[in-house]
């Protein structure tokens, strides 16, 4: 991933990438403001100032200077001085800078001072009749070309360990931001069950246990509809029952059948809901047996062979006995093939049925060529009463809950379902199986 994309995506490396940018900012700050003060109007007040701190320091050595004073004096302020008269030549240390090479100044109002600036220094120098004195402040701190470039390296390599310190510092306050990343993928995922370990008091530490809170209450309002929709599924059994056996005294006509028809759906719509409801109960998981996906494949097919546009089945593998819920898979392969034949036309081309194997691994694959899937819709499909159709009409499709049935048994399968559709051009749904375990075992 390209740098620019990374800081794009990483709220650590914009935070550390602010707080570089905000020292270097005051880094540039302070520089401008030195180079500033050292600009030459200052430089005239700190020419007077240094011009009178050096008279004290002359008169301190005496004239003509006492060198033992004068020596002192250097050794203590860690400057150079250097005397030069006619009958006295005297320097603290060897000169590094001669006088000649210096571009000097005289101080304002003190005509009997001059003022020469060095890399690492000024030059003071103070002309009396006994002669020439000449003060050299220099930090010997810095006379060492390679202990300068020693320092420069070490201050660079502490910014840099600053900054390693400051970004660990920085991940670790904001960790909990990543885990509620991934809580966030978990719940959309449809894990309700996942939750958020903190022990923090801070603004993250209160989101979190947000998070928590609206997870179980959204666990709950699920739990409370489920509950109300099986309870009304049971509520409306022994009417519909009663609705059926009253229906065999009306005589055959077009209003017998539309009844029976809408008695056919509402039977579907709670046995989906019952069904689901029994695959999420401890006492109503699958029942796995001996079974054989070829079998299971060839009878759903053959109940639809009747109903345009018709189905084309295509088996590329041999003896494909797994243990599983033959039921389930058949609900779910029927669920499957109704939807493909039912947003389907006449004259479109057959549905497509593929049973493959591809080592421990069977896939069954669904093709249609009816009217597809917008892709804003497919990532709703599983969702129970999701249908793209908002209109709700019985011409193009059922109650929504199939395709959720199917995921949900899918699941308990262990495999995976994948859903390929553009509009126009028709819908693919690929369900995988493993074959880890075989007849037998």
């Amino acid at each position: 991933m390209p740098i620019k994309e990374k800081i794009k995506n990483s709220l650590f490396l914009k935070i550390i990438l602010i707080f570089l940018a905000a020292h270097l900012t005051i880094a540039a700050v302070g520089y401008s403001m030195h180079k500033y003060f050292a600009s030459r109007p200052h430089h005239q007040n700190m020419d007077r100032n240094m011009a009178q701190y050096s008279a004290y320091l002359i008169n301190r050595m005496g004239i003509p200077p006492d060198t033992s004073k004068a020596k002192e004096l250097a050794d203590s302020l860690h400057i150079a001085i250097r005397f030069t008269a006619r009958k006295m030549n005297w320097a603290s240390e060897p000169p590094d800078i001669e006088k000649g090479t210096l571009q000097w100044h005289t101080v304002t109002g003190k005509k009997q001072f001059s003022i020469a600036y060095v890399a690492n220094g000024l030059f003071v120098q103070n002309t009396t009749p006994q002669g020439v004195y000449t003060l050299l402040f220099k930090s010997r701190v810095w006379e060492n070309g390679s202990e300068i470039q020693w320092r420069i390296l070490t201050m660079v390599l502490f910014m840099m360990f600053i900054l390693t310190i400051l970004y660990f510092i920085i991940r670790r306050l904001l960790q909990p931001i990543e885990q509620l990343d991934e809580a966030t993928k978990q719940l959309s995922a449809g894990n309700l069950d996942y939750k958020l370990t903190t022990t923090r008091k801070d603004e993250l530490g209160d989101l979190a246990r947000s998070f928590n809170l609206m997870t179980a209450r959204i666990k709950e309002m699920l739990k409370a509809r489920d509950q109300l929709l099986l309870d009304a599924s049971h509520e409306l059994r022994s009417p519909l029952t009663r609705i059926k056996v009253a229906l065999e005294f009306i005589e055959n006509g077009s209003a017998r059948n539309d009844i029976r028809s809408d008695i056919a759906d509402m039977e579907m719509m709670i046995t989906e809901l019952l069904e689901k409801e029994r695959l999420d109960s401890t006492f109503g998981g699958l029942h796995k047996t001996d079974v054989d996906l070829s079998e299971i494949v060839h009878k759903v097919c053959a109940s639809y062979d009747k109903q345009r546009p018709g189905i084309e089945l295509t088996v590329h593998a041999q003896n494909l006995k797994i243990k599983a819920d033959g039921e389930r898979l058949r609900m779910a392969l029927d669920n499957l093939v109704q939807n493909a034949l039912k947003f389907s036309t006449p004259d479109s081309p057959a549905v497509q049925i593929n049973l493959e194997q591809s080592g421990q691994e069977v896939w069954i694959t669904v093709q249609d060529f009816g009217q597809g899937i917008p892709s804003d819709e497919i990532t709703h499909i599983f969702e129970p009463f999701y249908r793209v159709d908002k209109s709700r009409s019985k011409k193009t499709g059922g109650y929504g809950l199939g395709m959720s049935l199917v995921k949900k048994i899918i699941d308990l399968h262990s495999g995976k379902i994948e859903i390929d559709s553009e509009p126009g051009r028709g819908t693919t749904v690929r369900i995988r199986l493993k074959m880890n375990q075989y007849v037998g075992k």
